[in-house]
């Protein structure tokens, strides 16, 4: 009779639990709010086993402390995706898991209410957020991927102390969030081999998605800087790029420094420090004490261009920024991830003015906000500044240009309505009243009308905010004069002659918004290919600052790659025969390398060739030259093989070469082989690094490739929910544009809208992420009123 109850108590539980709040995959906005009520004062003590062959299982413990302020007959659900190896072990009683739907459950009977209780689990981590890699890896779990790694309250809102242990390979070196306490040996019970296990010291609190480590073979270096004390790790091999790092900590002292007096509060973690890693999806996360950068953006090539300058100052000021805003002041919800994003623009914005006080910062404006949020909010794709979130499995969709670049244009309207020093003063008070704990943006806007309550903030808000898509704008001549304004740009037909005409010659930054509108004018299709290019270039010649210059060029390439026939030609050999008679090496890269990576004229692939075979140039980088490699190998499949056997010999990188065999097996002419491919990449496992599987779907897909690769369409957007699943949170969009960048032919835009046309139920998110990408394929293709 007893087994009996028991059994049908077993089978009760799911239906039991699910009348409390539903047991379901992710965490939903419900149990997030239901949780936060119950749940406080959390602490997590954490051990992670980290074997040197990335095959082997990470195995770790974890012992959860936490004040319990729910009710019997509820039910204390924490998160988790891998495997429990253990009875997990309750207030010191040992009790049988129950896990259902990315949880484990415990039934609210056997938490003592009011008072402090302990969950002790030993698990085994799944790999989704560990990123393995032969040599090392590196957690990153935003927005909720810390619950694939250790059991937790995956949830912005309940913030917790970490006490990390970590036992890793012998000369391994590793960092978290907290400075290192001491290091022991420990014995490995296979073989007695002597290992290090590091102790870190406990966190201030933090949520799950900002807590990290990072583990492997790595240099580092440590260095004073004012009175910060910063650290490195990397694996860079190259001396003139690691010579870099010392410009590298000044920025980031100097950005320390301009933060602590804009906020008046000091840097509020007990250390800095930073990875730099190859191969990384982003270009950065802002874990305190521990930030992950992207290699490439930090170690540059010879002959940087004006734009990696600044884009590298701006990522380490933007990640810097973060440690206020974010990870002292979190978002509540996901929903309001674009608070932390906009801040942390904002602020690197003003950062940057102070570090190149030589600068137009108004143009710099210009092209690093308007020019990408203008490349979304102009499809149909485009969403709110703010959109609605109701489970965190979907907050990666809510990250994109929109958040990253049209939020820092309403920011700086917004300083404009309120003033400088009284945004300033809101600010302060946002941060001090919320230190360490979590705010809405809803906060923050009493806090900024309470100042300034003759602003109007509440309607700001809700035009900029809680809207989507573009205002129409005219531009007339009058209008030319402020040039900062953000819409869909209409030209009258003088201002359309004026422009074409003149553009160049007008005021610095009003020449830039004039360039925008004729490139806005051409996408809209009121010039034709031939009209825009003619004005652009006929610009180009007469430029010296380095912002227009490189936006025209990219503008000019745009339009190069959207041409055919001996119309192309005549723009590659233009462009080509003008590079030579840029001074500024930087500038003349630039327009090189966009030309070298897709030129298809028989002259100009000639010339990329023999460029290419002497790697003689010191005004082109290693990368440059894989780049020439992969696009001959291509416009050449019958030396592919050769060109491929040529350029990885020239490679002395231990990651770049893993990079390069990875990503150059697309340049194989055989049909059967390229299909092979593809259908590797839709196996989760095989697009683990991101970027190099982004490389390998856009080599596939290249428009020399077309119309084979239009077979790859649907499966791969067949594909798109399971990306989204399974990656981080810029790979589904990265995912689409790779696969729909080179494909311009009716019939690759009719598939693409044959498989919305049979998903009528598909998800918002995502199908916004498809027509963002799809915007030059159906561009390309639709009705034009071209002269």
């Amino acid at each position: 009779m007893k087994n009996i109850c028991f059994l049908f108590q077993l089978f009760m539980f799911p239906l039991y639990v699910n009348a409390q709040v539903p047991v379901e995959n992710g965490v939903s906005r419900h149990l997030a709010e239901t949780r936060s009520r119950q749940v406080a004062n959390v602490v997590y003590e954490l051990l992670f086993d980290i074997p040197y062959n990335k095959n082997e299982e990470v195995r770790g413990e974890a012992l959860i402390s936490f004040d319990w302020k729910g009710q019997p007959e509820d039910n204390l659900q924490i998160d988790f995706q891998g495997k429990v190896r253990e009875p997990l072990v309750v207030n010191k009683e040992s009790v049988d898991v129950f896990s259902q739907n990315e949880h484990l459950v415990i039934p609210g009977r056997l938490l003592r209410q009011n008072q402090q209780n302990t969950v002790w689990v030993k698990f085994v981590s799944g790999d989704k957020a560990l990123n393995r890699n032969d040599e090392y890896l590196y957690t990153l779990f935003v927005p909720d991927h810390a619950r694939s790694v250790f059991p937790c309250f995956d949830q912005p809102d309940i913030k917790a102390c970490f006490k990390l242990k970590l036992l890793i390979p012998d000369k391994w070196k590793a960092i978290s969030n907290a400075p290192l306490s001491c290091t022991l040996d420990s014995i490995e019970s296979a073989g007695g081999v002597s290992r290090p296990i590091l102790h870190f010291h406990p966190t201030q609190p933090l949520p799950t998605y900002l807590f990290s480590f990072t583990a492997g073979q790595f240099q580092t270096a440590t260095v004073r800087r004012d009175n910060y004390e910063l650290t490195a790790l990397y694996r860079e091999t190259d001396s003139q790029k690691v010579r870099q790092l010392d410009t590298v900590f000044d920025q980031i002292a100097l950005s320390l420094r301009w933060m602590e007096n804009y906020t008046g509060i000091r840097q509020p973690f007990s250390k800095y420090g930073f990875v730099v890693l190859p191969g990384y999806q982003f270009g950065g996360m802002e874990h305190p004490g521990c930030i992950q950068f992207r290699d490439k953006t930090i170690f540059l090539d010879e002959n940087p261009t004006p734009d990696e300058l600044l884009n590298r100052l701006h990522l380490l000021a933007h990640e810097t920024a973060h440690l206020w805003f974010g990870d002292l002041v979190t978002m509540r919800w996901f929903d309001d991830v674009w608070t932390k994003e906009v801040f942390a623009n904002f602020m690197a914005d003003k950062i940057a003015s102070e570090q190149f006080p030589d600068i137009n910062h108004d143009i710099n404006f210009l092209k690093t906000h308007y020019v990408p949020a203008l490349a979304t909010d102009r499809t149909e794709g485009t969403h709110p500044i703010q959109q609605p979130l109701d489970n965190l499995n979907n907050a990666g969709m809510l990250y994109g240009n929109i958040i990253y670049h049209k939020a820092p244009i309403m920011m700086r309207n917004l300083e404009a309505r309120m003033g400088e020093r009284a945004l300033m003063d809101g600010l302060r008070v946002y941060l001090e009243e919320y230190a360490y704990a979590n705010a809405t943006w809803d906060d923050l806007i009493a806090i900024l009308d309470s100042l300034c309550p003759n602003a109007q903030i509440d309607d700001f808000d809700k035009q900029w905010v809680k809207h989507r898509g573009l205002t129409e704008v005219r531009i007339n001549s009058e209008s030319l004069s402020d040039p900062m304004v953000y819409g869909r740009f209409v030209l009258d037909e003088p201002t359309r002659k004026k422009l074409l005409a003149e553009w160049f010659s007008l005021p610095e930054t009003s020449r830039f918004a004039a360039m925008m509108y004729v490139y806005e004018d051409y996408l809209q299709h009121h010039i034709d290919n031939n009209t825009a290019f003619s004005a652009l270039f006929k610009g180009l010649s007469r430029q010296d600052n380095p912002l227009i210059l490189s936006t025209c060029c990219n503008y000019l390439l745009d339009i190069i790659s959207n041409s055919s026939g001996r119309q192309r030609a005549d723009f590659e050999n233009l462009l080509y025969q003008h590079a030579q008679t840029f001074h500024d090496k930087g500038i003349k890269r630039r327009l090189l390398q966009g030309l070298m990576s897709r030129a298809q004229s028989p002259q100009m692939v000639e010339i990329i060739y023999e460029t290419w075979r002497n790697a003689s140039d010191s005004l082109f980088t290693q990368r440059d030259y894989m780049a020439m490699a992969y696009h001959l190998a291509l416009l050449k499949p019958e030396i592919w093989q050769e060109i491929i056997d040529t350029q990885r010999k020239r490679l002395d990188n231990a990651d770049v070469v893993r990079e390069f065999d990875f990503v150059s097996r697309a340049c194989n002419p055989a049909p059967e082989v390229q299909l092979e491919l593809f259908e590797s990449l839709l196996i989760p496992a095989n697009r683990s690094v991101e970027p190099h599987a982004s490389a390998m779907l856009e080599l596939l897909n290249d428009p020399l490739r077309e119309p084979l690769s239009n077979r790859y369409i649907l499966p791969a957007l067949e594909a798109l929910e399971d990306v989204q699943r399974t990656g981080d949170i810029f790979f589904p969009l990265d995912w689409c544009q790779s696969l729909l960048y080179g494909h311009r032919s009716r019939e690759a835009d009719m598939l693409v809208r044959a498989f919305l046309e049979s998903h009528p139920n598909y998800p918002n998110n995502l199908k916004g992420k498809l027509l963002q990408a799809a915007f030059r394929l159906m561009n390309a293709n639709s009705d034009t009123d071209e002269p």
